[in-house]
């Protein structure tokens, strides 16, 4: 798969699965957050990252798809064979892998 073919895969699966993600992130916490309202906001890489005390994930208002682990890391659907300690490394490392290309939201298809 080339760059290109897997950027535009990332940026639909990505998203694909965000929609449905956030129906079940009531079983994700904030941990990891700081901030007044137990929420962040960062800016990474040019990138506007923001982490809800729900522990809901946007990057640049599109909504990344998180999940927590068993052993409380977490890992993304851009970076789902990477754990990482906290909301806020998760969404460094989409940003990191996904360069310059943007989250979309597309259906979710089920198999």
């Amino acid at each position: 798969m080339n760059n290109m073919d897997r950027r535009r895969f990332l940026k639909r699966f990505a998203t694909g699965t965000a929609m449905a993600g956030l129906a079940t992130a009531g079983v994700l916490t904030g941990a990891g957050l700081s901030g007044a309202s137990g929420g962040l906001d960062e800016t990474y890489r040019g990138r506007s990252i923001h982490v809800t005390a729900a522990g809901n994930v946007y990057i640049d208002g599109m909504p990344l798809h998180v999940m927590r682990n068993a052993d409380d890391s977490y890992c993304s659907v851009i970076d789902h064979h990477e754990k990482f300690p906290t909301l806020i490394d998760t969404a460094r490392a989409a940003v990191d892998s996904l360069g310059g290309a943007e989250l979309e939201l597309v259906g979710h298809h089920h198999a």
